[in-house]
């Protein structure tokens, strides 16, 4: 009687078979380009990270101590109380590069509060000589201190145990340590408790860690890395990893790799990922079920995390997203079967995206403030809300979605001479770029396309952004236009190579006199304009009128100044969020370049004057 196969997760095996020859060679080519793109770090790194981790828990542990002799206890008492340091995330798993961060859980007994951690704690770090960059954000859904030690940045979070002591030896993945906590720890406490179930449910970790690397390259170098913009984040690319592992359980890397994109391009979405059997502990938690969640019936690409509560990592997904990742999945699963023949080379699968080469229309977001420190809060919260932008495309008609590129660009710093500024302290704005490409419906051939209205995108948007926001002050804006792929400024890449420009010979249209007068326009506006367009005056700037005529209009930043009093006023139904922004009447043609920048207004048969909607003519398609 044969034994039992032995089963990894909720099915059995795909294939038991072992590598071949072929697949030790591939893994090892594998490993060599992994190793070019500077995955690894070196030894003396490594070393450097135990020692900060060793010191972080001395000061963890006197700082617990010195809770509990100010709250009453005796010395002795106080210092058997305990604490400790736990790693997860990439880190944990085995997968950080040189120069990552650290995600760290500092776990306290229950008379150590959050308000102590973000008291005596933070105040002990930052007087300490070999931390820098400190910034807390108690408020966030995982409240975090952030920090550099020694040169190796450090997120540090908070979990308070329903125990007098700390034992030195404690599993997290315990389920009796969640009883009495609140929803903070235990989201905190979370991070270690799936990162340690993963690697409990993997039969092989170097093989494991070798495919999880390359799927991290991967999908940083094809635009898909971004939990906070629809796409998946480090851990659900772990458990993808991790659920391949388990369906090859004795493949080597080269395999696993290749088997991930095509288990991937043939999934059947919305089914759920599963590394285990959902389990409900009924302490109190909510867990993924779709059955009784109605939210839960709205995921997209649920992929479950395997630790009690169970929860989708995914729940930002869009379908927007998903359609980009799907692509992804189709293109990775032709590239590595064209390997496996040995038609290409691995860097063949880590090019990067050609983003800003492979559509027509783009939706550019300005995200503008004072000063860097209060840009870095404004663009964090903006890129937190950019989904949210492209789920109200979606629902634009015409419009399949949009494609957000999740990356801020900045552009060259113009020097101090070059701007006006007096002994090189700059008094502009700080503008930070982010940016959508457009996905529309395709139409018949021949037929005419419809022009896309995205006002009420747009408006809705900026309200959200506006609003959502209590620490935004008046100079935080944003500025959103629609531009041509013409119009893309050089220092927006992907370092993806540039494609040879198309050599075919066109034949000739005759032009009337209104066409020759936009070209001739247009050619003067890039003539008088810097690259953002500005005429130099710093109030106003030259556009493309709707009858090809070049025109003065507002600068970006005074139209968005405009737009702050009308939304920082009381909203009622009536209100136009988007009259005044730049884009409110920016019309996109065939060629993808915009046409009028100024407000088109019309006359009602009640006397009101009425603002005519952004329309986009989408005329080019998706190459």
């Amino acid at each position: 009687m044969s034994a039992p196969i032995k089963t990894y997760g909720v099915t059995a095996p795909i294939s038991l078979d072992g590598p071949t020859e072929e697949d030790l060679k591939r893994t090892a080519a594998l490993k060599d380009t992994l190793i070019a793109h500077n995955l690894y770090e070196s030894a003396e790194e490594s070393q450097k990270r135990e020692t900060v981790l060793g010191h972080l828990h001395l000061i963890v542990r006197d700082w617990v101590r010195q809770v509990g002799i100010e709250k009453g206890f005796e010395e002795q008492l106080a210092e058997e109380a305990g604490s400790k340091i736990f790693t997860f995330g990439s880190y944990r798993l085995g997968v950080h590069g040189a120069g990552a961060d650290i995600d760290t859980l500092c776990v306290a007994p229950r008379h150590v509060e959050r308000s102590d951690f973000f008291g005596s704690l933070k105040a002990i770090l930052e007087a300490h000589p070999d931390v820098t960059e400190l910034s807390a954000v108690p408020d966030a859904f995982v409240p975090i201190i952030a920090f550099e030690f020694d040169g190796i940045p450090i997120d540090l979070v908070f979990g308070r145990l329903a125990l007098t002591m700390i034992p030195d030896k404690l599993d997290l993945l315990d389920i009796n340590l969640l009883k009495n906590l609140d929803d903070q720890s235990v989201r905190s406490l979370n991070g270690c408790r799936v990162t340690d179930k993963i690697l409990r449910l993997v039969p092989n970790i170097p093989e494991f860690r070798t495919t999880l690397r390359a799927i991290k390259l991967w999908a940083k170098k094809r635009g898909v890395y971004s939990n906070v913009m629809g796409f998946l984040g480090g851990v659900s690319w772990a458990m993808l990893v991790a659920r391949i592992c388990q369906v090859y359980p004795n493949a080597t890397a080269a395999k696993l790799l290749s088997r991930f994109f095509w288990v991937l391009a043939e999934w059947k979405w919305p089914g759920p990922v599963l590394l285990c059997a959902i389990e409900d502990h009924h302490l109190g938690f909510v867990v993924w079920n779709p059955q009784t969640n109605i939210r839960d019936r709205d995921h997209l690409m649920p992929i479950i995390t395997p630790a009690y509560p169970a929860q989708n990592s995914t729940y930002n997904v869009s379908r927007s997203t998903l359609r980009v990742m799907k692509a992804e999945f189709e293109r990775g699963k032709e590239i590595t079967m064209d390997i496996e023949l040995g038609k290409c080379s691995w860097e063949k699968l880590f090019e990067p995206v050609d983003f800003f080469g492979s559509y027509r229309v783009y939706v550019r977001v300005a995200v503008i403030a004072d000063n860097e420190e209060d840009h870095r809060g404004w663009a964090g919260w903006v890129e937190s809300r950019l989904r949210v932008f492209v789920q109200k495309l979606e629902h634009v008609p015409m419009l399949l979605g949009a494609h957000p590129y999740p990356k801020m660009f900045m552009p060259p710093k113009p020097s101090s001479a070059a701007s006006g500024d007096e002994e090189g302290v700059s008094s502009s704005p700080v503008i930070g770029y982010f940016f959508l490409a457009l996905h529309y419906l395709p139409t018949e051939p021949g037929a005419a396309r419809e022009a896309v209205d995205i006002t009420l995108a747009v408006s809705d948007f900026t309200r959200h952004v506006y609003k959502g926001w209590p620490s935004r002050v008046e100079s935080m804006l944003i500025d959103i236009d629609p531009i041509g792929r013409s119009q893309l400024p050089e220092w927006a890449s992907t370092g993806a190579p540039l494609k040879p420009k198309n050599k075919k010979k066109r034949r000739k249209k005759k032009r009337s006199a209104g066409s020759a007068q936009s070209e001739e326009a247009s050619k003067r506006l890039r003539t008088v304009e810097g690259e953002d367009g500005d005429t130099g005056d710093g109030m106003t700037m030259l556009g493309i009128g709707p009858d090809g005529v070049l025109e003065e209009r507002k600068h970006p930043k005074l139209v968005a100044q405009e737009l702050i009093k009308k939304v920082d006023a009381p909203i009622d139904d009536t209100t136009d969020l988007s009259s005044g922004m730049s884009s409110s009447a920016c019309a996109t043609g065939a060629s993808g370049n915009s046409g009028s920048a100024s407000s088109a207004v019309s006359t009602g048969e009640d006397g009101n004057t009425r603002k005519k909607p952004l329309t986009l003519n989408l005329l080019g398609s998706k190459k």
